[in-house]
Formats: structure tokens, C-alpha cells, sequence
């Protein structure tokens, strides 16, 4: 007999992990089986097997801000392993060799970036100027309640923004975080990055872990196991339907089917979607399945000797995106750069030895002793869909973690948490399902709906 307090999670990325973690805290013990596809946890914060060593799928910077991330770290033991700066210091280069860095200083916001901002040499003198009064507007609250329809790019335009000053600065922290320029995301997303990293001296500050990203899964999944929950890993879902009791079934790609009394699917809006049955989908008022999806484009290039000391720096021009200082996987510091490419466009479609000639021809500039340094490999990853596209009006495609169709949650960085499609949005998305399936498998309140 199947016990209806029985919870799967189909998903073992950030979102599915954060879920388990949560509820099982929350409850103590709970009958609880997370299934993952893949060989490893983690999904896009994941890692794969590469020349004895490990490569992650995609390098990933948090910011302070990123609470619900920063507090899953901790709890899964790996507190020790992530660096964090004590004042937000992004450096700049373009492909001319010119340096240009974003330093916070003592000073109250936005005054704490003017010295920086002043003496960042790829905008003019009247983009500068340009810049203080989306800057002020931000910080008093006076940025407007234009239609949802606007996007960041139109407000900065409206507040005397122009040119270069959007591609060379806004964008310079809007396409790594957003994964989309300025033009293409909303006003709100927008803004939250120009409030929460620009404009916040403390949630600001840049971070990374200092350790291959499969070590997030692995710690989870070692503390999800001890507190008496199954992972199971190569284990794809299929299918979901439910039966007469109202128990889920869960079809798996092996023909095997599991139940479950509660149900949280925590994979991509597109996976749910193809996962739900018609009568589960006819119940849901957000169509989810309407969001839209853009790529990332990783590029690993690997030398025979150390080629920098820098941890990290972004990218102005050219192929854009940030250069990575891998050193903290089984590789000699220095010898392994891995370019982070953001909405990539046109750059997707190349081929691996296309996309590796040019940023390799391009690093010579930012990178004098790449062009000296033999090359032993390079090795390209792309994501087709990495990040939900936040463009203007999108918020209404984004469901809440509890939809309204009994014993079934959704988790990941698509659903409607606040946050763009980030570590820190798939984590809080986890950790709320993971609280409402605790209330409501402990019958402390009553099912949420919309």
C-alpha cells in the first residue's frame, strides 16, 4: 500500500536539493525520494569529468545578496568553501588591453561608486554624467511605476542614458546577471540588479565557490541520505498523471513508476510541461510553458603553464562575458581560463574550433602571456536554455511554488520568487516548496491557492 505522506521530488538541481534539505529540517523524518536524470547533482550548477580532473558546466559568481544560496551552502557543509569580497571590486577589459575597475568605497550610495565611475575609461565624459541620475533616482525611490511592458533599456533611455554608456557600463553587470542586455529585460529585473548589487555596498560584493560546483550536489545529497531520504541519480521522469486515490504517478524512463501522496517538480518550466498530463495542466492558471528560455556559452581553455593571477574579470567588448581564473579544481592555477559568455546570439551557433579560435585570438589582448603559452586543449559547453529570459511582462508566465492542483509544487528559478533566474532564486524557490510541503504533510495549516 502506497502512504499518502510519501513526497518525491523529480529534479536534483539547486531547486530539487534545496527542497529536500528544507522539508527534512522542517520535519525530522520524512518518507522522501529525489530523482535526477543526470549522472550527477546540481543540474546547471553541476560539474563533468575532464581530462582527470573536473570542468563545471558554467562558472558562477554570487553576490552577498544571495541569501537563501549562501544559507543552503552553509547548511550543507560547505560554508568554508565560499569566498565572498569585502567590497564589491569588479575589473574591466576590452579587447584593446585597457583596464577599468567598479570599486565600492566608504562613502554612502550612490556616492560609494562616483570614484570608480569617474575614472572608468570606456565611456565618455557626458556618459558618466549620464549615469548619476539613474544611479540617484534608484537610490531615493523615485525610479517610477511605468507599464510592465517597459524594459531597463527604455528607462535608462528616458533617464538621459545613451550609447556606449549602456553597452559599456549597464550591461557590463545587466548581461552577466540577467543573461539578456538591457533592451530585452524588464524594468523591474533591472532595477533589482542596479539596487541589489550596483546600490547595496553589502549585498553587492562578488563571490564564488572555491571548489568544482559538483561538490554542491555531492553535499547535499550526503546530508539529504543521512537524514533518511533516497537519491536516486540516471533517473529521468517521463510522465505524470494521477489516479483515482489522488495519488501521483510518476512514470520513469525505465518503465518503472513511483507514488507519491505529494509531488514537487523541480526541473525546468519546459520538462514540467512536457511531464504534466493534460488534466493535470487543464488546473493550472499560469502557462509556464510560454516562458522563454536563453543560452550561455562556456569556453575551457587549457595551458601548459600558469597564464594569470587574476581570479576573475570582465569582458567590455568583443565576445564579451567573464574570464575565469579556474584554481580551485585538480588543475595548476593559472593554466585553466574558462570565458563565460552570456546571450551569446549569432556566437552559439559556431562551431567548438570556431568559438575557440576566437577567444583565444581576442585573450592575446587582455592575456599577453596567452599568445606565448602553448595550448594544451580547449573545450566548449554550451546550455541552450540556461536562464528564463526576463523580458518585460514575463512575471505573468511565472507561477508561484504551490499552483493550484492538490499535492503538487513547482521549484526552480522560473517560478515566481522575486529574483531572476539565478542560484539565489532557484535555492529560495526550493526552500519555499520545501516549507509548504512541510506544513502541509504536517497538517500545521491549510493548502495555499491562488
Amino acid at each position: 500500500m502506497v502512504r499518502h505522506d510519501k513526497v518525491v521530488i523529480v529534479g536534483g538541481g539547486l531547486a530539487g536539493l534545496a527542497t529536500a534539505v528544507t522539508l527534512q529540517e522542517a520535519l525530522g523524518e520524512v518518507d522522501l525520494h529525489l530523482v535526477e536524470k543526470g549522472v550527477r547533482l546540481g543540474g546547471r550548477t553541476s560539474s563533468v569529468d575532464y581530462g582527470g580532473g573536473e570542468v563545471d558546466v558554467g562558472q558562477h559568481l554570487h553576490v552577498h545578496a544571495f541569501e537563501n544560496y549562501r544559507n543552503f551552502i552553509h547548511k550543507i557543509g560547505l560554508a568554508d568553501r565560499l569566498f565572498t569580497q569585502s567590497r564589491l571590486s569588479a575589473e574591466f577589459r576590452d579587447i584593446s588591453g585597457r583596464s577599468g575597475h567598479i570599486r565600492s568605497t566608504g562613502l554612502f550610495p550612490p556616492l560609494h561608486l562616483f570614484t570608480s565611475l569617474a575614472r572608468f575609461p570606456f565611456i565618455s565624459r557626458s556618459g558618466k554624467v549620464g549615469a548619476v541620475l539613474p544611479a540617484l533616482r534608484a537610490t531615493l525611490g523615485l525610479e517610477g511605476s511605468e507599464p510592465r511592458d517597459v524594459s531597463f533599456g527604455d528607462w535608462l533611455k528616458e533617464n538621459g542614458v545613451r550609447g556606449t554608456c549602456v553597452d559599456r557600463l549597464w550591461d557590463a553587470f545587466i548581461v552577466p546577471t540577467l543573461n539578456a542586455t538591457s533592451r530585452d529585460v524588464s524594468k523591474d529585473m533591472g532595477m533589482m540588479i542596479l539596487k541589489r548589487v550596483l546600490l547595496d555596498k553589502q549585498g553587492g560584493r562578488l563571490g564564488y565557490l572555491e571548489a568544482p560546483l559538483s561538490r554542491i550536489g555531492d553535499a547535499a545529497k550526503d546530508l539529504i541520505e543521512s537524514r533518511g531520504g533516497m537519491v536516486s541519480t540516471k533517473t529521468s521522469a517521463s510522465a505524470v498523471k494521477t489516479d483515482p486515490d489522488g495519488l501521483f504517478r510518476v512514470k520513469l524512463a525505465n518503465g518503472d513508476t513511483l507514488s507519491a501522496g505529494t509531488l514537487v517538480l523541480a526541473t525546468p518550466s519546459y520538462v514540467v510541461s512536457d511531464l504534466l498530463s493534460p488534466a493535470i495542466k487543464k488546473e493550472l492558471t499560469t502557462p509556464f510553458w510560454d516562458l522563454r528560455w536563453n543560452s550561455i556559452v562556456n569556453v575551457h581553455l587549457f595551458y601548459q603553464r600558469p597564464v594569470t593571477e587574476d581570479d576573475f574579470f570582465g569582458l567590455i567588448d568583443g565576445v564579451g562575458g567573464w574570464v575565469f581564473n579556474v584554481s580551485w579544481d585538480d588543475f595548476q592555477p593559472g593554466t585553466h581560463l574558462c570565458v563565460s559568455i552570456s546571450d551569446p546570439g549569432e556566437l552559439f551557433e559556431l562551431s567548438q574550433d570556431g568559438l575557440c579560435g576566437l577567444v583565444i585570438d581576442q585573450l592575446e589582448t587582455v592575456i599577453p602571456a596567452t599568445g606565448s603559452t602553448p595550448l594544451d586543449d580547449c573545450l566548449v559547453v554550451k546550455r541552450p536554455r540556461a536562464t528564463v529570459l526576463p523580458s518585460p511582462g514575463s512575471d505573468a508566465f511565472r507561477p508561484p511554488t504551490s499552483p493550484p492542483a492538490d499535492n503538487l509544487f513547482f521549484a526552480g528559478d522560473w517560478t515566481d520568487t522575486g529574483w531572476p533566474s539565478t542560484m539565489e532564486g532557484a535555492v529560495k524557490s526550493g526552500m519555499s516548496a520545501g516549507s509548504e510541503v512541510a506544513a502541509q504533510v504536517s497538517g500545521e495549516v491549510p493548502r495555499p491557492r491562488e
